[in-house]
């Protein structure tokens, strides 16, 4: 997507390693998410506090976090989402927030995020 534009591809690798460092030192536990596995093993499930929550293989997640620069969502994954709201708490760390789903403008879901807490 930037392979032309040098600048803009460091500012997106940047954010992303930046936000990867700052998980490790605040020592927050963390997977790394792929749209596709996402679409072919996800589904929403009942969480651990009775709210709907996201499970993917064997793992389930009651908070899912996107990160800065993302600007499209597949369309399993935006189903997935919306079908986990309210329970599943999405913070997209992004501004603007992801606006196109496979390449059509994204209507505003209902998951979209709240900042994530600050301590």
């Amino acid at each position: 997507m930037y392979q032309d534009n040098e600048p803009r591809l460091r500012e997106v690798g940047d954010a992303f390693f930046n936000l990867l460092m700052a998980l490790e030192a605040a020592q927050i536990e963390y997977d790394l998410g792929c749209e596709d596995v996402i679409a072919r093993l996800g589904k929403v499930v009942t969480g651990d506090r009775g709210t709907p929550a996201l499970r993917i293989g064997h793992r389930t997640y009651d908070r899912i976090v996107l990160p800065p620069h993302t600007e499209n969502l597949n369309r399993a994954t935006v189903a997935l989402l919306e079908q986990a709201s309210p329970g599943l708490a999405v913070w997209s760390l992004g501004d603007p927030q992801p606006a196109w789903t496979e390449p059509r403008p994204m209507p505003s879901p209902r998951w979209r995020s709240a900042s994530p807490p600050t301590s």
